[in-house]
């Protein structure tokens, strides 16, 4: 009698152990999976806009391209240029009225996802990228959020698709030189 006993004292002092023990697992994983769709809530939430400076071949004019990527719509209040020659030490801001050739998008704009809007820059601040200059882009949302990272591309509109700078002049040296000798000794 006691040694079923003393067998049962044992199997319960075994199984509440290992309750405990699974029980720390359970909580641990559950807490593990909450963290993950946390994080992925807001990421997908999170408001992210890309910007692109474009440079549109065959016409030689440059472009801002906005695109919202995500699942609310993103309402902007305003874009700020500053540009800085090669000589200069700081950017030096654009004014309203010369950064964009046309003047019928009216602030605030509101983006929806997959639809992008286009701004195109003046010639001035074409010439000016195309003689060297760097630019600096501010884009203003309704909620106070500044975006200021944007990547240059290219737009083939004869051939149609966007080229990154890096990719367009491939990795051999004869297709670099040319693709220097395009951009410095552009008539």
């Amino acid at each position: 009698m006691e040694l079923i006993s003393s067998l049962f004292v044992s199997i319960k002092n075994f199984l509440t152990t290992w309750g405990i023990i699974v029980t720390f697992v359970i909580a641990l994983w559950g807490a593990i999976l909450s963290t993950i769709h946390q994080v992925e809530e807001w990421k997908k939430n999170k408001e992210n806009l890309i910007i692109l400076l474009v440079l549109v071949e065959f016409v030689e004019q440059y472009k801002i391209t906005l695109l919202n990527p995500t699942n609310k719509p993103i309402t902007i209040n305003s874009i700020s240029l500053s540009l800085k020659n090669k000589n200069q030490r700081e950017f030096d801001p654009v004014p309203t009225g010369a950064m964009f050739s046309e003047q019928d998008k009216d602030f605030p704009i509101t983006l929806v996802i997959g639809e992008p809007v286009d701004f195109h820059l003046s010639s001035v601040i074409s010439e000016c990228l195309f003689n060297g200059s760097t630019i600096s882009i501010s884009v203003f949302d309704s909620e106070c959020n500044i975006y200021t990272k944007y990547k240059r591309v290219h737009h083939n509109i004869r051939f149609g698709g966007f080229y990154d700078e890096r990719r367009l002049h491939g990795n051999n040296i004869k297709s670099r030189i040319q693709f220097f000798t395009r951009k410095f000794f552009r008539k």
